[in-house]
């Protein structure tokens, strides 16, 4: 592990954010949308494009560390975002 990697992992330790999500006070502080309204920076096709490229890539990186399951979940997740993204297209 290097030392950047470390004060990453510190760092998400010390503010409980494990996943790098933002968490719900955000909000107040007028960073993000508040709960339950749709953010309207981001558009549904932008998203699940976006989700299939990152679920693409972390699905390698599992089957290349021989996480199998986690490859296979995320793979998941990469044709649910796929279909979604085609879905949003054909309604245009």
């Amino acid at each position: 592990m290097t030392n950047s990697s470390r004060s990453k992992r510190t760092a998400y330790s010390e503010t409980g954010d494990h996943q790098g999500l933002s968490s719900s006070n955000d909000a107040e502080d007028g960073g993000a949308a508040p709960s339950g309204e749709p953010n309207p920076t981001m558009r549904p096709a932008d998203a699940a494009e976006y989700i299939a490229q990152m679920t693409a890539e972390l699905a390698r990186i599992a089957r290349t560390a021989r996480l199998e399951s986690l490859a296979y979940f995320l793979e998941m997740a990469r044709i649910e975002a796929a279909t979604c993204l085609r879905q949003v297209q054909n309604r245009r």
